[in-house]
């Protein structure tokens, strides 16, 4: 069973861009991956702006997007939400759910 987990992004203005992450979204994989390889806003952001990942690695070149696997990009883009209460209200379909928030990784289970 896939273990699936969001990975969200804080913005400047509020809003919180999010991918979905496919497999092996829990701490000990996913949270340490992204505060090893992630832990600066543009590793962070520019991870999120790829798209939703079939697994997450240790650096961009070498996470499978679900893009490279020719799916279509609408369902593949980043998602905005319009505030973090929003964010955690309408990711219900995860297991684990991931922020990068002033400067730093946080997560929720």
């Amino acid at each position: 069973m896939a273990t699936k987990a969001i990975i969200g992004f804080m913005n400047p203005d509020g809003t919180v861009k999010a991918i979905m992450v496919w497999s092996d979204g829990y701490p000990d994989y996913t949270g340490e991956c992204l505060a090893k390889h992630y832990g600066t806003p543009e590793l962070a952001s520019r991870l999120i702006d790829g798209g939703n990942l079939r697994s997450i690695e240790s650096t961009i070149e070498t996470c499978a997007y679900c893009k490279d696997n020719k799916e279509e990009w609408e369902q593949c883009k980043p998602h905005t939400y319009r505030n973090f209460g929003h964010f955690l209200n309408h990711s219900t379909e995860a297991q684990y759910l991931y922020i990068f928030q002033n400067d730093q990784w946080h997560y929720k289970d």
